[in-house]
Order: C-alpha cells, then structure tokens, then sequence
C-alpha cells in the first residue's frame, strides 16, 4: 500500500446533510480525550468572563503568580472540558453559565484582569462585521477562491493552491499532514531567522504565493486594527516596531505578524480529527513562543456545504468559545491554551444552527469543500530580533545553475513572495540596515550617530525598479526606526512603558508548557483533553497543596536503549529515518529535489534495528549507514567511526532543535 495520501476533499455532503440524517455529531479530535461525571462550580484559573456596561468582557486571573501555584492543577484546570461544546449549534445562554463558558459575541472586546493590569487579549469579528469593510470581505472571498479552486488534469477533486504548497503532483507527505507555514520562521536552533522553506511548485507560481501573503497580511492588520483594542496599546506596539525593526510578512503596513499558517482539512460526513491533518495544533495546545505582547488573528476562509455546522475554537484557559463561520476572525493570544473542534454534519442536534448571511457560495465544478484556516502571529524571537538575525547564506536550493549567490537570500525573486510587495522587502531590509547603524553607533564610541544625511544615504543603497520605474525608501521610515534606538530620555521613557506592558501580560499566562511524561525538560506545546459532564471531576483526585521544585537533571529513561539502533530522523517527505542529520539531508537531495532543505526534530524511532554484537577488535573500525525502512540501496560508509557515534548523538547536535513554531488550528 503506497505510504502517500491523495489530497481529497472528502465526501460532498450538499443537500445530504439534514438534521435527521446522521446521529448526533460529537466530534472527538484529542487522541488523549477523556470523558468521566460528577461536581459542579469549581474556580477555575479564570474567574468566569463577565459583560461591562461599557460592552467589554472581563476576564479576571484567580491567580497572581503562577510560579507560586501548583503547575499540575492549573494544566489540568485547562484541560477540563464541558463535553456540551461538542454539540452542534448555537449553545443556549443558560448551557454556557452551567458550563462555566461565554460565547463570543461580535465586536465584544475581552480583556484579562490581573490587580491593577488589564490587557486586551481579543474580540471575536463576526460576519456582519466582516460585510460592514467591503475591502476586507472583498479579500477574504478572494482567498476562499484561491484556497479552493479545482485543480486541472488528473486530480480534479484536490485543491489547485494546496497542491502548490505541498510541493508534490497529487499528493502529500506520509504523514497525512495539510498545515502549510508560510510567512517568516526560525531555524531549528533558534539563531536565524528566514523565509519558511518553499519547493520548486511555489518558486513556478510565485506570483499568486506573493498575492496569498498580501492579502492574508491586508486582512489580519485591518480586523486588528479596526478592533476594540485601545488606541495607546497600539501605538505602544507600532513604536517598538520601529524599535525592533522586525521582518513582517505581506505587507508594509504588517506592523504585528511574523508568519501565517494555512490549516486544511477535508469536510467527511462525520466529522473529521484535525490532529491527523494538521497535528498536534489540531488538538489541545498553546503557543508558547508567541509574543505574549501581541496577537493572533484566526482566519476562517472555509468552503462548507449547505446544513454543515462549522465547528468553533475554545480558549480553554480563558474559557471563552468562538462559532466560527467563513468569513469570520478571532483576534486572542495563542499563549493562552486554545482547541479547535471541527466543522460536521448538524446530525440529529435541535440547537439552532449556524446560518451565514452574506457568504457567496462557490460553484462546485470549480470548486471543492473543505475546512480552511489562516493564521496570523507573532513569534516572540522574530518580532524582537529579525531584524537581527535575517539569514545571510543562500542555501543550495536557491543558487542557480551560474553559482552566483548572495547574502540577501530572502530578497530573490524565488524568496520575495514572503514580502508580499517590494515596498515591504525593501523598505524592511532599510529599516534593518538604520537600526543596526543606530545601535553600533551606541555600542561603538568611534562610530558616529546616524543623521538626516545618514538617512537619505541608507534610502538611496536601497532603491528597487518597476515597469522601468525607480522606487525609494520612505525617509520617513528610516528616521522612526533611528528615532527609536537613539540614547534619549524619551525612548528610555518608552522601554519602561513597554517594560511595564509585557510583564504584565506575561504574568496573565496561566501556564507556558504541557508536561512530557516520563521525560525530562521544558514539556511539549501540545497537551490533553479531558471532556467531562460535570465540572471539576477531572480535578476530584488531585492535591491542591503547591507541589515541590522541580528536579533537574537527566532522567534514565531520556536514554534510548543501547541494545537498539536508534534513527531518530525522519525524512520530511517519505517514511525513511537515519542516524544522522548529513544522512538524512543527503537523501533529500538526492530523492527530494523539489524541496528547500529543512532540518527534522529528533523524533521516536518506532522500528529501532536490534544492535548486532561485535567483536572485541580493541579499535576503531568502518561502520555502515542505512537509512531505515531502505532497500538497501543508499548505503554509505563511514571511516573511522567508533561504537559510541553509532547512535547517532553526536555532541554536534545537542540542543540543536527549537520548538516546533507551527500553530493554532
């Protein structure tokens, strides 16, 4: 059986999906779900949300330090949910007081309450909302369009634009995944930060990659901006932009978002597992790298067919829920612990449901089904330290046949469709050239303070061309980023506001992992769900008392088993796995050229080869190599290898990963 997935939409439900066509629709989309009965009204790390006169919700924090809580208790706090928010439909106002959860109305700011700090954490941008800025609602029908277009040829029923992404002819990787990063990201070992990787189809259709970038960056800025977020908080935001000098991606005018994400999932009759399609972002998670200061912007760009329920996002740890229908958007923080549950058929559910008003439906002979969502945010190391670490070697991928290369690798054609513009490419790298001027002149007493003369210098190395026409960078843009970083009372002023800022709303953050069992270190992004049918059962067998420091040190079953070759790296694209990073990049090379190289986590070998005795030669000898699951035919020798590097954990490669820097939904 081929290990390889056709891109399906999965079946078209249409006029099929009645109400009483299907049983009772209870999407389970936790691998770790749980569900158990009994008690009810319990504290929660939130107190439950309330409605201001002044029409916000306050959300208020039921702790002050989380470093003086017992962790175990707030995770599982989060982890506990009402199994009612599977049902389809609009919930009753008196279900979500029981269950200790408040729906999201359109255009109502929720703010999170800790002491005398509340911060705005987002709004929920309903449909009516979304009609009431044609240009937005122009741009997110254009999208659906893109998104869902029928491809040409041999595979009709697979969407032209993921087939792009996916980088193969009708087909994606082994592991069924359709989560398509795209915007900016850090290298595995957190130092650089670069385009996301692209293959060979995105460089051939760069064109409508770059439009893709423009108008998801155009969207997510304008629904943010346009939100019940205070104006001083934005402009506290928009001022350390000029001070970070950060590469945002789409636009000139992104002044917030670092990378977008693309989740797409088929529409099946009974509902669908996002973590078989996305991952682990399709479960129970935070974002724990995310910038705590800023946001993200949820998009949903779905295709769904009549009487299909579209399922909604939970902030678990807010306790707060969003029904999210095409054409709408959910601004929150993704370090605050979220699940999406899948859109379905309504099934045999007598709750109302969800009826769009102003969504065009698409022509089915151009167009598939299916789930479609974007997200907009911010990691925390690019948008303080992009400007940085913009990667400054052109990987072999991107070198053309002449061997020419350049240190502005993300400024070729082949990599500026990330730019969205070539005002914002541009324009970016300036600002980036001004700020480190500006600090090397405050760091290097020989070197001299930017001026106004500095200014037009930096603008004219930095001109571009259009239809034969000459373009420069704004002044204006340059000297607010020399501006910024110059030794003045005012921006030390501004650095103790923002100081101020992001304590607080790093403080407002109930948890920053999910326990690994069994292992040692920070914990993992993704972690379970416990439905139950009474509040707090979950919680009825766990102490509350503060739980002692943890132990550091390497804990013995961090050590895989001697007895075992382990391959702990698994080729991106097919099933093979391979003791060492060079091993597995060469056969990417070799089977895999329509792809840009990029390093896999260490990952559990779940075939390990039993290791063979050897006998007692007192030296070092010649060691094969075989990818794991190969034929054989990709052997490769290495001299002078000892029994020790035989596992494959070279001191090279400790500490080598990051985190994954996918996310929500």
């Amino acid at each position: 059986m081929s290990n390889q997935s056709h891109l399906q939409d999965g079946p078209a439900l249409g006029s099929e999906l009645t109400a009483s066509s299907r049983a009772p629709a209870l999407p389970s989309n936790s691998n770790y779900a749980t569900e158990g009965p009994i008690r009810n009204k319990i504290e929660y790390n939130y107190k439950y949300p309330t409605l201001q006169p002044d029409g916000t919700v306050i959300i208020e924090a039921n702790f002050m330090d989380r470093n003086k809580e017992n962790k175990r208790v707030m995770i599982a706090k989060n982890c506990e949910v009402p199994l009612e928010l599977k049902l389809r439909g609009r919930l009753p106002d008196k279900m979500d007081k029981k269950i200790q959860y408040r729906r999201c109305r359109s255009r109502e700011p929720f703010f999170v309450q800790q002491g005398n700090n509340k911060n705005y954490n987002g709004e929920f941008i309903g449909e009516e909302a979304i009609h009431a800025m044609p240009d937005v609602e122009r741009s997110f029908n254009h999208l659906r369009e893109i998104i869902f277009r029928r491809s040409e040829g041999e595979f009709t029923n697979q969407s032209h634009f993921e087939m792009i992404l996916a980088g193969t002819h009708g087909k994606f990787g082994p592991d069924g995944r359709r989560d398509y990063r795209l915007g900016f990201t850090q290298d595995q070992n957190g130092q650089v930060i670069q385009g996301c990787p692209i293959n060979s189809h995105m460089i051939k259709n760069v064109d409508l990659i770059e439009e893709f970038h423009r108008e998801t960056a155009f969207i997510a800025t304008k629904v943010l901006e346009s939100s019940g977020c205070p104006r001083d908080v934005l402009d506290l935001v928009r001022r350390q932009y000029d001070v970070n000098a950060p590469c945002t991606y789409g636009s000139e005018d992104n002044k917030y978002f670092m990378a977008n994400q693309l989740n797409l999932s088929p529409i099946a009759g009974n509902g669908v597992d996002l973590q078989i399609t996305i991952g682990e972002v399709g479960g129970h998670h935070g974002d724990f790298n995310d910038d705590p200061t800023l946001w993200t912007v949820l998009l949903n760009l779905s295709n769904l067919p009549k009487g299909c329920d579209p399922g909604r996002i939970l902030l678990t740890g807010l306790r707060v829920y969003a029904d999210m229908g095409p054409n709408t958007a959910l601004i929150f923080k993704g370090v605050h612990t979220h699940l999406p549950l899948p859109p379905g058929p309504m099934g045999e559910s007598t709750l109302p449901p969800y009826v769009t008003k102003y969504v065009p439906e698409l022509d089915t002979s151009k167009y598939i089904y299916g789930r479609g969502m974007n997200v907009n945010y911010p990691k925390k190391l690019g948008m303080e330290q992009s400007g940085l670490r913009l990667r400054t070697i052109t990987p072999d991928f991107l070198i053309d046949k002449d061997g020419l290369a350049s240190t502005f690798s993300d400024f070729l054609p082949k990599t500026s469709a990330v730019w969205g513009t070539p005002r914002n490419a541009w324009e970016s790298k300036t600002r980036a050239s001004a700020m480190n001027l500006t600090r090397l002149s405050r760091l290097q007493p020989q070197s001299l303070p930017p001026s106004a003369e500095t200014a037009k210098a930096i603008a004219l190395l930095h001109r571009w061309q259009e239809g034969g026409i000459i373009y420069g960078t704004r002044l204006e843009q340059i000297q607010a980023v020399i501006d910024a970083n110059l030794d003045t009372q005012s921006n030390k002023e501004h650095q103790e506001k923002w100081a101020e800022y992001a304590n607080s709303c790093e403080k407002q953050i109930s948890q920053m992992f999910f326990p690994t069992d069994g292992r040692s270190g920070r914990g993992r992004k993704g972690g379970p769900t416990n439905w139950v049918t009474e509040l707090g059962s979950s919680l009825s067998a766990m102490s509350f008392t503060a739980e002692p420091p943890a132990k550091k040190g390497h804990k013995k079953n961090d050590v895989p088993d001697p007895d075992f070759i382990w391959h702990p790296y698994k080729c991106p694209h097919c099933d093979k796995r391979y003791v060492r990073i060079n091993a597995c990049q060469n056969h990417c090379k070799v089977h895999h050229k329509g792809f840009e190289w990029r390093v896999p986590a260490r990952t559990t070998d779940p075939n390990p080869k039993k290791r063979k005795p050897k006998a007692n030669t007192g030296g070092p000898k010649a060691v094969e190599e075989i990818g794991h699951n190969d034929s054989g035919s990709s052997k490769r020798k290495f001299e002078e290898i000892t029994e020790g590097d035989e596992d494959g954990h070279e001191e090279v490669e400790a500490g080598m990963f990051g985190e994954s820097d996918e996310n929500v939904d």
